[in-house]
């Protein structure tokens, strides 16, 4: 079993190895020429004086590959967009980026971007909506920000980089062990402690997993990293409710993550609380992830409203036209959908 990557709109720990995001490694499309645009909405909190900002900053970024901690690589390009204005990133390859939004010279949100041929010949849309907190306002701003880097002592420094390379080089088993080592020296190493779990337990070792986990969350209870891994373990373990505990308070953090919504729903589902499982499972939908509309589907389906799942089957070829059971979807379709 292979590890799974670790991302989220303020951090981004990237691990080299088959993941969701291998959608895009996997279409093997050198160059696609596609676009990545949208919609700009800035919701202004507060009770500023000024009541809306002039504009907001785009920044596109390449991920940076192999290391661990950074969240992310070269900028791309950046544009200025009014609010309620549009952007658009055209001439784009097939892969991941990262997109910021920043105010003021102030990040507001990041969001993991997928694109791959599916998105062709158009490209992906990808409308932002980020809440704003006036400079000097006292109210408390929702919105969340790019978090830092643990503090490291030099030793650590060291032996955080040789696990970064070993994972490069997809040695697990020797990343697990200079892990170790830092956790053993400096437990509240959040970072640290979350790839470990997400190592150990790609090796079935739930409960070292957990152990880690609790150890990253107790050192930050808000980690998004932490809560998506720690969430999808407890889907493994079949431990429902605690799946639900960890991805709320995940998507509460990071509302835009296809990701969390979409896992999120799957708990939901899995806890046979359906209609909790619907609105996550249309952001995920939304937000990327195509096969959010065949979980719907099933749901629907499940509880008589065929042409409402002969609507998301439709949606779900849309994006994933080479589906392999495609010719049955459609059969579905033709009998079920009203014309």
């Amino acid at each position: 079993m292979i590890p799974q990557s670790f991302r989220f709109a303020g951090v981004c720990i990237v691990i080299l190895i088959a993941s969701v995001c291998g959608l895009a490694q996997r279409d093997n499309v050198a160059k696609d020429n596609l676009a990545l645009f949208g919609e700009v909405k800035i919701r202004v909190k507060g009770t500023s004086e000024r009541t809306r900002p002039l504009q907001a900053t785009l920044i596109l970024f390449s991920p940076s590959g192999k290391e661990l901690a950074r969240p992310t690589g070269p900028e791309l390009a950046r544009q200025k967009v009014m609010n309620g204005g549009t952007y658009r990133f055209p001439d784009l390859t097939v892969g991941e980026y990262e997109l910021a939004v920043e105010i003021d010279q102030h990040e507001v949100s990041r969001t993991r971007i997928f694109l791959s041929s599916l998105h062709a010949p158009y490209g992906l849309q990808q409308d932002i909506v980020v809440d704003w907190q006036p400079p000097g306002d006292p109210t408390k701003s929702p919105t969340i920000s790019a978090l830092g880097v643990h503090e490291r002592s030099s030793a650590n420094k060291r032996l955080f980089k040789k696990a970064e390379d070993a994972v490069a080089e997809k040695d697990y088993d020797q990343a697990i062990s200079f892990l170790t080592q830092i956790v053993a020296s400096d437990k509240a190493d959040y970072q640290a402690q979350t790839i470990l779990g997400t190592l150990v337990a790609s090796k079935g070792k739930y409960d070292e997993a957990e152990q880690a986990y609790l150890s990253a969350l107790s050192a930050r209870p808000n980690f998004p990293p932490a809560l998506l891994d720690f969430g999808r373990l407890r889907l493994k373990q079949k431990r429902f409710t605690d799946a639900i505990d960890h991805l709320t308070r995940l998507v509460g953090l990071q509302p835009d993550s296809g990701e969390a919504n979409l896992l999120l729903g799957d708990a939901y589902v899995q806890a046979n609380l359906t209609s909790k499982a619907i609105p996550h499972l249309n952001s995920a939908a939304s937000l990327g992830f195509p096969e959010a509309h065949l979980r719907l589907a099933w749901i629907y389906d499940a509880t008589g409203s065929k042409q409402k799942a002969a609507l998301e089957y439709e949606e779900f070829l849309k994006k994933k036209p080479d589906y392999p059971d495609r010719q049955k979807l459609e059969g579905y379709i033709r009998a079920n959908k009203k014309n």
